[in-house]
């Protein structure tokens, strides 16, 4: 007789009851349990067809069919019974307990051969399935192993890419703040020096003839001594105005109001300049002339120390004017940083 359980629709019998002895066994111990069992076991000597353990084989004699009506000694007999050996029992047993046996046997095994069966299948089935999986998992790393090299190559690839960039940019920088100095040192110059031309002749003719006529004054570009600085203009009259009028060229230095005189002192006190340029042919040879001016503000009527006087003779003596071009140059400042030409 043997006991089971189900597992998934499936009976599996996990222990077998001894024919001999009736215990309880697990499959795996039937085998041993049997021969050990065997060779316990003994047919009764009466012959009444019982097999029991030779343990037992004292207290089965009380209660033997065959010996009911025999002879019984108190003393204890003399006689020894030798017990039959395994050969003897199986000569002695019926051939139909024989062949239950041997049916009981095979069914036993019969039950182990196919729970051996359905563990081979079982694991058969575990090993495909862990192949399978083996089988995905390493197609699956050969994939991220190659993603990882090729993303790898990529950022490798993108990081020399910016490096390059940066290194471009790089020297695009220094370029732009080279050009960016030699802008700002080119304004700086530009701002020191302030040259004004006027090439509108019909112009010049009416400011001349409204100079000479009018006694009015010739007005330059407007500049600052610094960067929201003091606005000044260069005034000129070619002719001169009253008592020197004729005679002399007359020049002044006007500062006007300018969208930065919150930010600056006053009253100010400008110190100038006046340089009338010698076009010799010879730079070497120039003997420009320099008359110092301190610059009025507009409205101011103290015209003492507001002009500066040139008187025609000395602007004809040499090369100041040619072409009928007079070149006036204003130094701004005790350093004479900024300058107009006129």
């Amino acid at each position: 007789m043997a006991t089971g359980t189900t597992t998934n629709g499936r009976l599996m019998f996990t222990q077998t009851s001894c024919y001999l002895c009736s215990d309880w066994l697990d499959d795996s111990d039937v085998e041993i349990h049997l021969r050990k069992c065997r060779r316990q076991q003994t047919v009764c000597p009466n012959r009444c067809g019982a097999i029991v353990a030779k343990k037992d084989l004292q207290l089965h004699s009380n209660t033997c069919p065959k010996s009911y009506g025999m002879e019984s000694s108190n003393e204890p007999s003399n006689e020894y019974v030798t017990p039959p050996n395994e050969e003897q029992v199986g000569e002695e047993l019926s051939v139909e307990q024989v062949l239950q046996t041997l049916e009981n046997d095979i069914s036993s095994l019969q039950l182990l051969q196919t729970a051996q069966k359905e563990k081979h299948t079982d694991v058969q089935s575990e090993l495909a399935h862990l192949k399978n999986y083996y089988d995905v998992s390493h197609r699956w790393t050969g994939k991220v192993y190659e993603s990882i090299v090729a993303l790898y190559k990529m950022c490798y690839q993108d990081k020399m890419q910016h490096s390059l960039d940066i290194s471009g940019l790089r020297e695009q920088l220094k370029g732009t703040n080279e050009w960016r100095t030699d802008i700002v040192n080119r304004i700086d110059a530009l701002e020191k020096t302030l040259f004004f031309v006027n090439q509108d002749r019909a112009a010049i003719e009416q400011d001349s003839a409204q100079s000479k006529e009018l006694e009015t004054m010739m007005k330059g570009p407007i500049f600052t001594n610094y960067p929201y600085g003091y606005m000044l203009q260069l005034e000129v009259s070619l002719y001169g105005i009253g008592t020197w009028r004729g005679r002399n060229m007359i020049a002044g230095l006007t500062i006007l109001p300018g969208p930065y005189d919150e930010l600056l002192e006053w009253p100010c006190r400008l110190s100038a300049t006046i340089c009338v340029r010698d076009q010799a042919a010879n730079p070497a040879e120039a003997v420009p002339i320099y008359k110092p001016i301190v610059a009025k503000v507009k409205g101011q009527r103290d015209k003492n120390q507001h002009y500066v006087y040139v008187p025609h003779d000395q602007l004809y003596s040499r090369g100041y004017v040619k072409k009928d071009t007079l070149f006036l140059e204003v130094f701004v400042g005790e350093e004479g940083s900024d300058s107009s030409e006129l």
